[in-house]
């Protein structure tokens, strides 16, 4: 509301109307339309709120209306809207309970800011035990917490649950990685790569955990570098990654080229 009232001030304000309209989409997404249109004119967020609004019109299309909460908040999470995601996702928990998804993203989306999203991840598991997304979020959740024990179990289920899983390979790979354990998270984050070797950002995982780890740098992060480079030439940060490399191996020449 005070932000509303600002913008009374300076209705046209761009930038003041694509937060005032990412904060209305979690609680009335048709009501955020005309803010997120005004937005478009914004060089910093106008191609965000044009995306956001596309996107809303299409789930305005769900017959079920916690559907198209649901759809909202997985929306708004995706850009990281987190708040206003978890507001989204309380609307679909308490339109559909027995959703064990709505559940589940709930908690996720109430760590992102800092709430404890264990009670929600626990409803979310009480009502659907043999669920991979409930099994995986749970694993990341005792990740955060230092439960290692419990983080590999939950991840574990989640792999067993559905093989073809990249994502989850990906968070084994993390879990073991903070671990230390890097042969054993290298082979998870290699597991990613073959599940789908045009997933350009598979290769970026992997070439970010050596990186970060300063382990095989040159004979596994490079050329992982180089893969996700073909599939995504136009990624800066993928340039800037292969710069990294290449300078912590002492070759400046190549690293000044990519920087």
């Amino acid at each position: 509301k005070s932000l509303e009232r600002a913008l009374q001030l300076q209705p046209d304000d761009p930038e003041m109307n694509y937060q005032v309209g990412v904060i209305i989409a979690g609680i009335d997404p048709l009501r955020s339309l005309p803010y997120l249109k005004k937005a478009e004119g914004s060089t910093s967020v106008g191609q965000l709120a044009q995306y956001l609004g596309d996107s809303l019109q299409t789930i305005f299309g769900l017959e079920i209306e916690s559907d198209r909460f649901f759809q909202t908040g997985q929306l708004l999470a995706g850009v990281e809207e987190w708040e206003s995601a978890i507001n989204a996702f309380q609307k679909a928990v308490d339109l559909e309970p027995k959703a064990p998804l709505h559940w589940a993203l709930l908690g996720e989306a109430q760590q992102q800011v800092g709430m404890d999203g264990y009670p929600a991840l626990q409803k979310a598991w009480q009502l659907s035990p043999e669920d991979e997304i409930v099994n995986g979020l749970l694993g990341i959740y005792y990740r955060r917490q230092g439960k290692l024990d419990l983080a590999l179990h939950y991840l574990n289920s989640a792999i067993a649950l559905n093989p073809n899983s990249i994502n989850w390979e990906v968070e084994m790979g993390n879990l073991l990685a903070d671990e230390g354990e890097l042969d054993a998270a290298l082979a998870h984050y290699q597991s990613a790569v073959r599940k789908d070797q045009q997933k350009w950002s598979s290769w970026r995982d992997l070439a970010v955990f050596c990186i970060k780890h300063n382990y095989k740098v040159n004979e596994v992060a490079i050329p992982a570098v180089r893969e996700a480079l073909l599939l995504n030439p136009a990624s800066p940060a993928l340039l800037d990654l292969m710069g990294t490399a290449f300078m912590m191996i002492n070759e400046l020449e190549s690293a000044e080229r990519f920087f």
